[in-house]
């Protein structure tokens, strides 16, 4: 087998950082340009670095590897034009050499991609790796060349930062399972689309769609005899294949909050996310009843099959017990073992939310159907306390006040309006009617006041008299309370706004329309689109977006560490360190 050892950088994307000013002696007319491409090219080495290293340890498969090399593209092509018009440096014909050397080498990248599209053959991958330390080499070699002073000082130091490691390719030969023929991608697409994610017909066996690669033969004609029992035609291919091992020799300096923090590939197709207060546990569900576990620093803890459909997870507040439920729920205690002989089915609809208190010693879940008509039902760690809500009771939203138990219903039922509060036990405590049909019902922190959003607006009651204290006519569609205090996050198609009980403005951020509000102790995530999750500061002002490559299908925060997660499609799961508040927004 081959090997080749390849020294690369490794970090992760600079984005919106602000560019250093190196001053040198001799900037006009060559040198200024110059430096500029210098700069530039450190920032896509960054960007490739990351992804190689990722890619090689597995996080990213090929494809999304490749699509990270691509995005790059632009980049690329505008620093080969600007190094174009660059003639030598009248006074440095090596150092201008070493330059243009480094824009030849990341143009390379280009037909090197396309070559791999095309052909698949492995080589190709392993030239992206060696066309990287090409780069780099030219850029010291540049670097180096500027003389001393402050520009050098400051490309040495971003050079420095992006890290350096080795990798090790192997070619492995591998038994890859194959699905067809298909006249054409569309035809594979409507046939497969809601089975393969990342479809594409193969360009080795014209035809067919490649769905897995095994090293062992046996798993391999295991996987076919699953797709003949579908009905569908199966061919099992000996191909070429690469194993990587990554060593790093100096780990790549953080350079801003949107480089992830980790990321971690899923085995799974995940549909939501849960993190505890200061992020010890993190866990991704699948509808296929996967559930997986990471720490703080992304080391997987550990996996279960539940081995029943699952459409979310909720946890206590330290991640000591998780609520995994689908139109069933189990309870699973740190060590991902069941609390519970089995799971429990509060009824035949789909279990919409489930709360707990801060103890883990209660449990409220609500159920709900495609008309929005769901049920509220009460557990402990034993089972059933009490459930399910009287039929008067259509319920849209709820909450649990984590002090008392009390539960808080909102329920709009054939024009009728109403929160229905319920005491621990089980019993009426109190219920008094709201304008507009309700979206969201929210405990204060003491647990004396409800909050309700509702078509109408917000609207905030006194628990015990149910008198009304503050309306606000604003335009939301999604309500979160800040975890340390009753500031309320609110966001539509207005903006993301932040205001008090008494309805005064905090702050107010038009440009940001959001689906979906996590508040953490000094920011507030915000989903904005399937892909863009914008970060709001505790004054309003927007620190940045961080985005993923596939559509999202979780978010999580953990507010005491101002960390945020997100599980999307491409079965990642990434987390990003958002910077002390002393840190200025960054563009």
């Amino acid at each position: 087998m081959a090997l080749a050892a390849i020294m690369i950088g490794g970090g992760a994307v600079a984005c919106g950082e602000a560019q250093p000013q190196p001053i040198a002696a001799r900037l006009r007319p060559y040198w200024e340009p110059a430096l500029e491409v210098a700069t530039g090219s450190l920032d896509v080495l960054r960007a490739l670095s990351i992804n190689s290293n990722a890619f090689a340890r597995g996080s990213l498969s090929t494809d999304q590897f490749l699509l990270s090399v691509e995005a790059q593209w632009p980049s690329i092509s505008a620093l080969s034009q600007l190094v174009i018009p660059l003639g030598p440096a009248p006074d440095d014909q090596e150092t201008h050499t070493a330059l243009v050397a480094v824009v030849d080498a990341l143009v390379e990248i280009g037909p090197t991609v396309r070559g791999y599209r095309e052909t698949e053959q492995p080589e190709r991958l392993m030239h992206l790796v060696t066309l990287q330390q090409r780069v780099r080499e030219q850029l010291g070699a540049f670097i180096e060349g500027i003389g001393p002073g402050l520009a050098q000082d400051g490309l040495r130091a971003r050079l420095e930062a992006i890290g350096e490691s080795t990798i090790e390719a192997w070619r492995v030969r591998k038994r890859a399972v194959l699905v067809g023929p298909y006249q054409d991608e569309a035809a594979a697409r409507a046939s497969l689309a809601h089975i393969v994610d990342d479809l594409r017909l193969s360009p080795t066996n014209p035809g067919w769609v490649e769905v897995a690669r095994f090293a062992d033969p046996a798993a391999a004609d295991a996987a076919a005899g699953e797709w003949l029992l579908r009905g569908v035609q199966v061919r099992v291919e000996d191909v070429i294949d690469l194993t990587f091992n990554v060593t790093t020799h100096r780990a790549p300096e953080r350079q801003s909050w949107r480089e992830l923090l980790w990321l971690e590939r899923l085995d799974f197709d995940p549909t939501h996310l849960a993190a505890s207060e200061l992020g010890e546990q993190v866990v991704a569900v699948a509808r296929s009843g996967k559930v997986a576990s990471f720490g703080a620093d992304g080391g997987l803890r550990w996996t279960r099959d539940m081995r029943m459909p699952l459409a979310r997870v909720s946890m206590q507040r330290h991640g000591e017990l998780l609520a995994v439920h689908g139109f069933d729920v189990q309870l699973l205690n740190l060590a991902g073992n069941q609390v519970w002989p089995s799971p429990f089915r509060p009824d035949n609809q789909l279990l919409e939310q489930a709360l707990f208190d801060d103890e883990g010693t209660r449990l409220v879940v609500r159920s709900t159907n495609a008309s929005g008509v769901g049920r509220v039902f009460a557990f402990n760690r034993q089972g059933q306390v009490w459930g399910p809500t009287k039929s008067y009771i259509s319920a849209a939203s709820v909450d649990l006040d984590k002090r008392s138990g009390s539960v808080a219903v909102g329920s709009s039922n054939r024009g009728e309006n109403q929160v229905v509060l319920i005491r621990p036990d089980g019993n009426l405590q109190q219920r008094f009617g709201v304008d507009g049909d309700i979206l969201q019902v929210i405990f204060t922190q003491e647990g004396d006041q409800v909050i309700t959003l509702t078509s109408a607006g917000l609207q905030v009651f006194e628990a015990e008299s149910a008198n009304i204290r503050t309306q606000l006519r604003f335009p939301a569609t999604a309500a979160a309370r800040a975890p340390r205090d009753d500031i309320l996050i609110l966001a539509g198609e207005a903006g993301v706004g932040s205001f008090t009980l008494d309805g005064t403005e905090v702050w107010f951020t038009p440009r940001v329309r959001a689906r979906a509000v996590y508040p953490m102790n000094d920011y507030v995530a915000a989903l904005v689109d399937d892909m863009t999750i914008t970060v709001i500061r505790s004054d309003g002002a927007v620190l940045g977006d961080a985005t993923t490559l596939a559509a999202i299908r979780g978010v999580a925060v953990a507010p005491g560490l101002n960390r945020l997660f997100a599980v999307s499609a491409e079965r990642q799961l990434q987390a990003w360190q958002l910077p002390p508040v002393a840190i200025p927004p960054q563009g």
